[in-house]
């Protein structure tokens, strides 16, 4: 939703572009745009939201590959460290990191820890294991974790988690800036994808996209999407019909889906069904824009029922409100059963005369 609405709002399906004039009458320069998005976590023993069996426990205190505390570069910052508690010793750790090394802001490539620690140099997922070294050194069970920070769009992540009793599994940020962890519900602030693993890439959240989490992978509705978009966009009934009932399935609350579902079952003659789909879709519109798209797609069910005098209305409300073009209009075949109609030829014309 928007602080000042937009002069044209036009929903591309992978993304949405809007449009506004700021002329010298308008006193307000400033537009806020807020958004939602859906993140769900399927394997609920894999996130920080959850609890974990003592048993598992010692998998967090091994010395690996990724946390060799034996190697005498790690013992001797171990060595200096004099707190056994987990909060004491972040702050002792995050001391001697600053004092001892210097930090890559994006390094090209990860060499390893020890060898990083070497060259003086370390980035933000060899100080992540730097610290896990150091807990595992000091008997605490500590692990990295690869994820993403949830802000304007999904930053990929990296930080600590340690085992501390009484409390479970405990988050410590590296980095400037932390996220307030005395926050109500810190967990809303990041997305845990893996444990103890390579680094995951670099993703952007848009409207209308879920993203989930499952056997610690992070995967999209984005190519299901575009798949069902161009299916739809091709007349490919069928193809179209099955892949937004899976996105419908993966994303309930998005309005435009059933815009689609509904417009496709029209074509395919199930009026009835398409019909209850596209209320659902006015449903589910919040914003005049959703709204004004909506009816759309109700002009394009009521053209194919042949029922001219409605489906010129409602175009006739689209127009007015600006949410679609007069010439994708003009050349929408789901509008072909009326185009020569008098009552379309007549809304044309007013609409040309206009611009």
């Amino acid at each position: 939703k928007f602080s000042i609405n937009p002069f044209n709002e036009e929903d591309k399906g992978d993304h949405v572009n809007v449009r506004w004039f700021l002329s010298k009458v308008l006193p307000v320069r400033e537009i806020v745009i807020e958004t939602s998005m859906l993140v769900s976590n399927t394997i609920g023993h894999k996130s920080s939201l959850f609890g974990i069996d003592d048993k598992e426990l010692d998998q967090y205190l091994k010395e690996e590959n990724r946390f060799p505390y034996g190697a005498k570069e790690i013992q001797n910052f171990a060595d200096q460290l004099e707190s056994n508690d987990a909060d004491s010793l972040m702050d002792e750790m995050m001391m001697l990191v600053i004092q001892s090394l210097s930090f890559e802001d994006d390094a090209k490539h990860h060499g390893g820890l020890v060898k990083a620690i070497k060259r003086g140099k370390v980035d933000y997922l060899h100080l992540a294991e730097l610290v896990t070294s150091l807990y595992r050194a000091k008997g605490i069970p500590a692990r990295v974790v690869n994820g993403y920070r949830v802000s304007f769009e999904m930053e990929r992540d990296c930080w600590v988690e340690v085992f501390v009793e009484g409390k479970g599994w405990v988050r410590k940020y590296l980095f400037v800036n932390p996220i307030d962890e005395s926050s109500k519900s810190p967990e809303l602030f990041g997305v845990a994808v893996s444990y103890d693993e390579n680094q995951i890439r670099k993703i952007k959240i848009r409207k209308g996209l879920s993203y989930k989490v499952d056997n610690q992978l992070l995967y999209s509705t984005e190519p299901t999407q575009r798949e069902a978009l161009e299916s739809y966009k091709n007349h490919e009934l069928i193809k179209s019909d099955s892949l937004f009932r899976i996105l419908i399935n993966e994303i309930p609350q998005y309005y435009n889906y059933y815009n689609f579902l509904g417009i496709t079952r029209a074509r395919q003659g199930q009026f009835d069904n398409a019909l209850g789909l596209l209320q659902q879709a006015m449903n589910l519109s919040k914003s005049d824009e959703e709204k004004c798209y909506t009816y759309y797609a109700f002009a394009n069910y009521s053209a194919l029922k042949h029922e001219t005098k409605l489906a010129v209305n409602y175009l006739d409300l689209v127009l007015k409100k600006g949410c679609v073009s007069l010439e994708k209009i003009k050349k929408d075949p789901d509008l072909l059963t009326i185009a020569q109609t008098e009552e379309f030829l007549t809304l044309i014309k007013k609409y040309e005369d206009i611009d």
